[in-house]
């Protein structure tokens, strides 16, 4: 140290006296270039005894962000329990929420569970009037299946904040009483008065063309009232109530369309047939069974790839969630949830390859790769799913892999696709009454949700054709009405030996991190079956037409 009010760091073992802001910027830097530097230097700050606590936690709340915004999320757990042992190792009064939050948000995505709670709990408890982390905790429990732990959780949500919709769209998957107050809360939130007689889809194209940006920022006011309609659905279906609730549903996912889709998001949407038509275009059967000769030693190896692969997809709410379950109750088969794996190894080829083939959109790509490069997916993808596979057969329940069984196809061979098949109606209804997220913003409109579902359809007819052997159809009303003899045909298919266990799928205490949680942990049931029905006359002729 040459001043106090300067640190020396060392860096490619060369020394430089830095100021506190000097030193962030160049850790942000370091940070934002993925240099392998940053840790090294993190901990050099950290160690410096000059240093007061709360600067040492600017330097790792921005490790925090940064990681986390990158789903780096093994680098988040290392950064994270460091800075836990950092501050409360020797006094429990100096111990940081921030740290331990951190570290409950990496080992929920790691798959650890347990864990993840622990440390999320520990945050609450020196932070317990964070809503948001509150409400991540009831989340938590009730995605392990602790329904009246996660129930109790909500209540203090709402306790703190009454007017937290959230919370209480969250409590109505596992209860559906309100209070007085607490309905007419919901009321004033929603605010169903105000958009009675007017043109809101027209509103909302006309703001979207005037925002600039892809992205614009999320009105939080809009999608809590968002969430306060969703509620107010559920509760006034269970009352019979159909109308109203359509008119709750119908205003709700009005409101979700105005909070994500941007412009580019839009033309997305729209587009939605001229996209999955490249995709069976560009993935033709010549193109799958392209045998390059030039190339056989690699053709050789790539055709091992993806043994223990188990890919199931479909349209959301098709029952990917319930076969994941199902199949995770095998002693053979670990559940990998829904995994970006397959986009991000892809990726990683093509920004290794030239800039000009890596700026082409998907499908566009696809032709430009060699037979090498589709190996390096698949083997980059088998490595990412390692920790999770365990030596088993690993599920990747990602539903909209549809599109991409051209690339597992290519890339690992070996893979089996499980498709779940529901018809249209039940499954557009699946979607329409359930918040799916940004990720699926064609759900906010039923007309939308009807394009999209004839599109994924004729796909899943090229896919047929063309990797016939490759694909088991998994009729969702079959599974209903003849779970044994479904689940025997899916066990023969994958080349596992059935289990009893298989059928008891509900009792399976694994974590399940989708909207589906609640769901999966009863027996099967064929009460979801036509919900539509009560809200026909209220639907549009795309909502029938097969």
């Amino acid at each position: 140290m040459t001043d106090k009010n300067l640190l020396t760091l060392t860096i490619n073992q060369h020394q430089k006296a830095y100021t506190f802001e000097q030193a962030f910027s160049l850790c942000k830097q370091l940070l934002v270039n993925k240099s392998p530097n940053f840790e090294g230097i993190l901990r050099q700050v950290v160690d410096n005894a000059s240093l007061e606590h709360n600067q040492k936690k600017h330097f790792f709340q921005l490790a925090f962000n940064i990681y986390l915004q990158r789903k780096q999320y093994s680098n988040l757990l290392d950064i994270s329990e460091v800075a836990i042992k950092k501050f409360g190792i020797k006094d429990e009064n100096s111990r940081w929420a921030n740290a331990f939050y951190a570290n409950a948000v990496a080992n929920r995505y790691l798959r650890k569970p347990e864990c993840a709670k622990d440390s999320l709990e520990n945050a609450v408890k020196l932070n317990p009037k964070q809503l948001s982390w509150i409400r991540l905790l009831a989340t938590m429990e009730k995605e392990l299946g602790h329904f009246d732990k996660a129930l109790k959780h909500l209540d203090i949500c709402v306790s703190l904040n009454p007017n937290d919709a959230e919370s209480y769209w969250l409590r109505s998957d596992l209860s559906l009483a309100l209070s007085a107050s607490a309905l007419s809360n919901l009321e004033g939130l929603a605010n169903l008065e105000s958009i009675q007689g007017t043109n809101y889809s027209a509103n909302h194209s006309a703001n979207s063309s005037e925002s600039s940006s892809e992205n614009p920022p999320v009105d939080d006011n809009l999608k809590n009232r968002a969430y306060a309609c969703f509620t107010l659905f559920r509760y006034h279906q269970n009352n019979r109530d159909h109308q109203t609730a359509f008119s709750y549903l119908t205003l709700g996912n009005r409101l979700f369309a105005d909070c994500y889709i941007s412009p580019a998001e839009q033309q997305a949407i729209s587009s939605v047939k001229q996209e999955h038509q490249a995709i069976s275009d560009i993935f033709s059967a010549t193109f799958l069974k392209a045998d390059h000769h030039e190339e056989s030693d690699v053709l050789e190896a790539v055709n091992s790839l993806g043994e223990k692969s188990l890919f199931i997809c479909g349209m959301p709410r098709a029952g990917t969630t319930l076969i994941e379950q199902i199949l995770a109750s095998h002693s053979d088969i670990n559940a990998g949830d829904e995994l970006f794996y397959l986009a991000e190894a892809s990726q990683d080829v093509l920004i290794s390859n030239t800039a000009e083939k890596s700026q082409k959109p998907f499908p566009f790509w696809a032709p430009t790769l060699a037979q090498s490069q589709w190996q390096d997916i698949g083997h980059r993808y088998i490595k990412k799913c390692q920790p999770l596979a365990q030596g088993k057969y690993l599920t990747d329940k990602m539903p909209l892999n549809y599109k991409a069984l051209g690339i597992i196809a290519k890339a690992l061979p070996k893979a089996k696709v499980i498709y779940c098949q529901r018809n249209k109606q039940d499954t557009i209804w699946g979607c329409y009454q359930q918040i799916l997220g940004q990720g699926n913003t064609f759900s906010f409109d039923l007309n939308d949700l009807a394009v999209q579902f004839d599109a994924h359809r004729s796909l899943m007819n090229h896919w047929l054709t063309a990797l016939e052997e490759m694909i088991f159809v998994l009729d969702y009303q079959q599974l209903i009405e003849q779970p044994e003899v479904t689940v025997k045909q899916l066990c023969e298919f994958i080349g596992t030996e059935f289990q009893t266990e298989m059928l008891d799928f509900y009792q399976n205490n694994q974590p399940v991190h989708t909207v589906s949680s609640a769901q999966v942990r009863e027996p099967l049931t064929s009460r979801y079956h036509q919900q539509w029905q009560a809200y026909r006359a209220f639907l549009p002729d795309s909502f029938f037409n097969d």
